[in-house]
């Protein structure tokens, strides 16, 4: 089974973006980030360009399953749409 692993914040963090591209390693997988805003004072944003990072960061084929946060998210600081 091929695994993508898409993660939409910090992409330029310079903690956070290394240790996520190490793990895809471990895993032996593929990913990529995108750079969403995910700190405690993020605005809500359109849900339209929310979209279009997502997409964006999507590889362009079938998936047979795609896991994310529940719509009310597991953590209070993710607060989007």
């Amino acid at each position: 089974m091929e695994m993508v692993i898409v993660c939409l914040c910090r992409g330029k963090d310079e903690d956070r973006a290394p240790r996520f591209y190490e793990a895809l390693k471990i895993l032996k997988s593929e990913g990529l980030m995108g750079d969403l805003d995910d700190g405690p004072e993020q605005k809500p944003m359109d849900e339209n360009e929310i979209e279009r990072v997502i997409l964006g960061l999507l590889p362009p084929w079938h998936f047979d399953l795609l896991i994310t946060h529940s719509p009310a998210g597991e953590y209070t600081r993710h607060i989007r749409p």
